[in-house]
């Protein structure tokens, strides 16, 4: 091993350019693929690139074609349209009036179901209907159409099993009990309505398969009760303006083409049953009377039970505390609008449009979200607590802070229970915008996310407006799985790696934006140690852009970066510092020291340092490292800068290896203190190629491994070590 360490006087200015310079992506054979660039399916493809040959961002259809990331534009369900990366669901443009509904793909509010002519309208004729007609002056009823009842509960009392009771118009001021299946049928909606004083519509034992169409329940408590009753089915049915619940069920329940609104505490909710519901709108659910819940659906299971929940193509808007809730249970949601839902008016909380939680005893709840669309919701868009969950061509945006303290806010959230269940989750081909204080926050959690857009991520109250955001409390690492995907336009950091363990591939990261206040932050990237202990990453055919500050910065963390190609940061517009594209460091004194690769990569055209380390062991191989400007202030221009940090006996190690380091402002290896070992490097067209400057007290070491060629155009390619004087840059605390 020869010493490339030798002080001269005279430095490479004026340099020429690299015009010349092979073009990544060429060559033969694996051997001939330039740095940068790597072997895959016998070609060479670019840093950036997926090896299935689409660009960072895009995912690969089964024909091969790339396609943006987000939902697909056929992924839409019927009554949504495309939107941007999302969908946006068919509705008329200004909320429906009292009475009034619309579902994905109507653009005019109409009733619940229609008015026929006659006494009982549309209602089916049978040999043992019963006939209930409230202005009828007889004294004579006997059910039939032509001597009706005149209370349902009379008719109820008197119909056989699966009978229909035929309600004609009238308002029924009656509390029901049903012990048997029968069919209770109103003309419509608007004419029928029964005004429940205590107990509303009640199915007992007895009542299996029992039915309620066509008709409106109010009432002073609840609107319709089942215990001890599987299988009540509700269509076409307008439950409003109760005190208490709205429909209330400890067995099997569908809830069809129904509106249910301006009831109170919990509008449709199922304990220990199964619950269905369809083509329905839920919205304006009311406080309790202690100002708690107004939440829209609400499923739990119950010791001894295991409950479900199916909601399909319906709209849940304005409602409190949450749109849908399900504990313990297994949930499928599709095709369903959840909007602007409320916090919870006692205290301020919460306001969430999907939550699911684990059950009474800890049992996991399974969750499944499909084509559906959540917009304007407060505290979280979807929010999961120790359960399962698997996201799919999902728009969800705009999510707000809770209206207590204005915290939170986050697209997507997923926690551990307080038992340490860890939430499994999947989200593929999804769109998360508008978020606040994250995008995406997984905490102590297993998330995959692929095909999917984190945008416009802005700031909550403590909540910087991170993209993603994995991390952990002391419970446990969280795991994230990120592919084929956008974070863009996020405050202070896209995607952050806290004490976690992620693995990234083929994602573009771009325009990460600095804090409005101190103008400070905006990185790309951001891996570093918690609570729990150093944070892991790998970032594979990535590309990170326009991001300000850093594209990635490692914190008392191990990283590999690969195949990615780190280009243009900006500045900060404070002051026209940063722009750096990589930066490794401690997080403090005494943390872990970091351990990081960059290989067949790309970093170019960024500012201040293409590649620095503190006080860490890193290695670049076969990778390309060019035109990094001056940032504003400090100047530097630097293309690769090891330093020595904090404890001289400790210096920073740096290894590069078949690359090539070309036409940056001012060096093309800066050492400052450390100890650099070079093998088959091109340090091209750099003022000057390398720099040796003491640092701590300690002399700069470089090691030729041999192969390493310096100078530009005509230079004879000697590599000299020089020492100019340089200053380094300081190190930043994540």
């Amino acid at each position: 091993m020869r010493s490339l360490f030798a002080l001269a006087t005279a430095l490479c200015v004026g340099c020429g350019g690299a015009d010349d310079v092979e073009s990544a992506g060429s060559g033969g054979s694996p051997g001939e693929c330039p740095p940068g660039a790597r072997w895959v399916n016998d070609r060479c493809l670019d840093a950036g690139v997926q090896d299935n040959g689409c660009p960072a961002g895009e995912v690969a259809s089964a024909d091969g074609a790339c396609a943006p990331a987000g939902v697909p534009p056929e992924a839409c369900a019927p009554g949504f349209e495309p939107d941007e990366d999302g969908c946006a669901p068919i509705l008329p443009a200004m909320p429906c009036e009292d009475g009034r509904m619309a579902t994905p793909g109507e653009t005019r509010c109409r009733e619940v179901a229609p008015c026929r002519t006659g006494t009982w309208g549309a209602i089916p004729t049978e040999p043992n209907t019963q006939y209930v007609d409230g202005s009828y002056t007889g004294n004579d009823s006997d059910g039939t159409s032509a001597k009706p009842w005149t209370t349902i509960q009379q008719a109820v009392f008197a119909a056989q099993s699966g009978a229909i009771v035929a309600v004609a118009e009238g308002s029924y001021a009656e509390s029901l009990d049903i012990q048997k299946p029968i069919r209770l049928w109103g003309r419509c909606p608007d004419l029928v309505e029964i005004v429940t004083p205590v107990d509303g519509v009640y199915f007992g034992a007895g009542a299996d398969g029992a039915e309620v169409r066509d008709l409106a329940i109010r009432g002073d408590r609840y609107g319709i009760t089942a215990i001890g009753a599987d299988d009540i089915r509700i269509d076409r049915v307008w439950v409003h303006d109760t005190a208490e619940l709205g429909i209330y069920s400890e067995g099997v329940l569908s809830v069809t083409r129904s509106l249910v609104e301006a009831t109170s505490f919990l509008a449709v909710h199922v304990a220990g049953g199964s619950l269905t519901v369809e083509d329905t709108v839920v919205r304006e659910t009311q406080p309790g009377a202690d100002g708690s819940f107004g939440r829209g659906i609400n499923v739990q299971m119950e010791s001894g039970s295991r409950s479900s929940a199916t909601v399909r193509r319906s709209v849940v808007t304005n409602n409190r505390t949450d749109g849908m809730f399900f504990r313990g249970i297994g949930a499928t949601i599709e095709a369903t609008v959840v909007s602007d839902t409320q916090s919870q008016a006692s205290d301020g909380n919460f306001g969430g449009g999907i939550g699911a939680g684990v059950g009474p005893t800890g049992e996991r709840g399974n969750l499944t979200i499909d084509a559906c669309v959540l917009s304007h919701n407060r505290y979280g868009g979807i929010e999961v607590v120790g359960s399962d969950v698997a996201i799919h061509a999902t728009t969800v945006r705009d999510t707000l802070p809770r209206e207590a303290d204005g915290e939170f806010g986050a697209g997507l959230s997923f926690y551990d229970s307080p038992a340490g269940e860890r939430p499994n989750v999947s989200v593929s081909s999804c769109a998360i915008s508008g978020s606040h204080g994250n995008g995406v926050w997984l905490d102590t959690s297993d998330g995959v996310i692929t095909g999917t857009v984190v945008r416009d991520t802005s700031p909550a109250v403590a909540l910087p407006g991170r993209g993603i955001n994995a991390t952990e409390h002391g419970a446990g690492a969280s795991v994230l799985t990120l592919s084929s995907s956008v974070v863009s336009n996020s405050i202070e950091a896209g995607v952050v790696v806290a004490g976690s363990i992620a693995s990234l591939d083929g994602v573009l990261l771009r325009d990460t934006q600095p804090n409005a206040t101190t103008q400070r932050g905006g990185v790309g990237i951001l891996v570093q140690d918690f609570t729990g202990g150093p944070g892991e990453a790998t970032i594979a055919k990535s590309v990170l852009q326009n991001n300000h500050d850093m594209g990635i910065f490692v914190a008392s963390a191990d990283v590999i970066i690969d195949a990615t190609m780190i280009r243009q940061q900006l500045v900060s517009p404070l002051d026209g510092t940063g722009g750096v594209g990589v930066q490794v460091q401690p997080a403090e004194a005494g943390n872990h020291r970091p351990q990081v690769t960059l290989r067949d990569s790309i970093v170019e055209d960024n500012h201040g340092i293409g590649f620095v380390e503190f006080a860490s062991d890193a290695r670049i191989e076969h990778s390309l490292i060019r035109h990094t400007q001056v940032d504003g202030l400090a100047g530097f221009g630097d293309g690769v800068a090891a330093i020595t940090f904090i404890d001289p006996a400790s210096p920073a190690t740096l290894t590069i290896s078949n690359s090539r380091i070309e036409a940056n402002v001012r060096a093309g290896v800066a050492n400052f203190g450390a100890v650099v070992s070079l093998e088959k490097v091109d340090v091209a067209c750099n003022p000057i190629a390398l720099a040796a400057e003491p640092r701590l007290g300690v002399t700069p070491t470089f090691h030729d491994l041999g192969g390493t060629i310096c100078g530009c155009g005509e230079d004879d390619g000697t590599c000299k070590a020089v020492s100019a004087g340089l200053a380094p840059p300081e190190a930043v605390m994540p």
